[in-house]
């Protein structure tokens, strides 16, 4: 089960401005959206949608986003 530090971890690093690591971080990020049970995971991600930082904020709703098409589909 993901931790809350480890998912504001990878948060943080998807909201980088290096490259590599933010499209890395995305990409887990997308992963572990499609290997998760929606629920749990939103309950975790809905923490970081307020967030100080404007891209951690960004990413979060992005994969929240993305967690609550994959409940509806």
């Amino acid at each position: 089960m993901v931790e809350y530090q480890q998912l504001l971890q990878l948060l943080l690093k998807a909201s980088q401005d290096k490259r590599f690591v933010c499209e890395e971080a995305d990409r887990a990020l997308g992963i572990m959206v499609g290997s998760m049970t929606p629920l749990p995971l939103l309950q975790k991600l809905r923490v970081y949608v307020s967030h100080k930082n404007l891209r951690v904020r960004a990413k979060a709703a992005v994969s929240l986003s993305n967690c609550v098409s994959k409940m509806v589909s």
